[in-house]
């Protein structure tokens, strides 16, 4: 169970890291930074349902799992790009 919580933990500082980067790049679109914890969401949808239609044994569980990770991760890379949001929004309103 410990290795699971930290394979939970990496996952959400993996889309972390990458919403941060996103962010960095300050391109045209600022939305981008949202799109890796959309995917991650729709996948986790989509293994859940695949997980509720299998004929059973061990592959429902693991499509469980991994949408339990995506789900950590995509919380922790939409708690980051609406952090870096909202800083941003204050730097901008005292400039």
């Amino acid at each position: 169970m410990d290795r699971y919580l930290v394979g939970l933990l990496i996952m959400a500082a993996t889309f972390a890291i990458l919403s941060g980067l996103l962010f960095r790049l300050r391109t045209e679109r600022p939305w981008i930074k949202y799109l890796p914890p959309t995917l991650a969401t729709g996948g986790a949808i989509y293994l859940i349902v695949a997980a509720r239609r299998s004929a059973g044994g061990f592959e429902d569980l693991i499509r469980g799992l991994w949408a339990v990770l995506l789900l950590a991760g995509a919380l922790g890379g939409i708690l980051t790009a609406l952090l870096l949001d909202r800083r941003e929004h204050r730097r901008d309103r005292e400039s």
